[in-house]
């Protein structure tokens, strides 16, 4: 992919902006954790994509084109317990990201037994400030899951009234919000930038790119880090 990013920056008719996505690192920490030489190697190999996009960049006289940014869309925390959902909640109203679990419930009487049952694993709901009203009116709740754990869909194996289990991936991101562990990182690099920010907010990236296109980012109240 940053072959492909680096053949268009050095084209005749390059385009003013780039975004592209090497997964491997996502998808490898994911099954494998942190400490191990798998994820060590995947992080090579992106720091080696990176450095030969750099080094294109260069020898085309394009370094001064460009600014890189690098962004993580999440961090990541490890994960020991598995919660399967379809266990705790009497229909199918509902998806998982990572530690986050969404669910609609329309009935009351119906809410009240979720979240009994949630609460029972450590499972905590989120104020709902990040949905829209309109749904939130509809009966939609995110819970979170307690350090260490994750949502997954029971796997054949498990016992039909199995609640928790062993995690096929091992670290995962959908945390609660603050929570160290789903720290992102940012990494913007080029002329016009300055010095370490020590603390800035996901989403305030669009805004940095549209100011390095010189464009109006209308709408919202988040800053650009140049």
């Amino acid at each position: 992919m940053l072959q492909l990013a680096g053949d268009l920056a050095c084209s005749d008719d390059a385009p003013d902006l780039i975004l592209t996505e090497f997964a491997s690192t996502d998808v490898i920490q994911h099954y494998h954790g942190f400490d191990c030489a798998a994820t060590n190697w995947a992080y090579q190999i992106a720091d080696m994509a990176v450095g030969r996009l750099l080094h294109r960049l260069a020898l085309a006289g394009r370094m001064d084109d460009y600014v890189l940014v690098i962004a993580s869309d999440h961090g990541q925390a490890a994960i020991h317990t598995a919660l399967y959902p379809q266990a705790l909640i009497p229909h199918d109203r509902w998806v998982s990201e990572g530690a986050s679990l969404h669910v609609l419930a329309t009935d009351p009487a119906e809410s009240e037994s979720i979240h009994t049952r949630l609460r029972g694993l450590g499972v905590t709901p989120l104020e709902g400030a990040h949905l829209p009203e309109a749904v939130r009116a509809k009966g939609l709740v995110t819970f979170v899951a307690p350090d260490g754990c994750a949502f997954e869909r029971r796997p054949p194996s498990a016992a039909d009234d199995a609640t928790t289990g062993s995690p096929t991936m091992v670290s995962t991101h959908g945390l609660g919000p603050g929570h160290p562990g789903d720290d992102a990182i940012a990494i913007v690099a080029g002329a016009g930038t300055r010095g370490r920010i020590a603390s800035a907010d996901l989403c305030e990236v669009a805004p940095t790119i549209a100011h390095l296109l010189g464009l109006a980012f209308d709408g919202s109240a988040a800053r650009a880090w140049l």
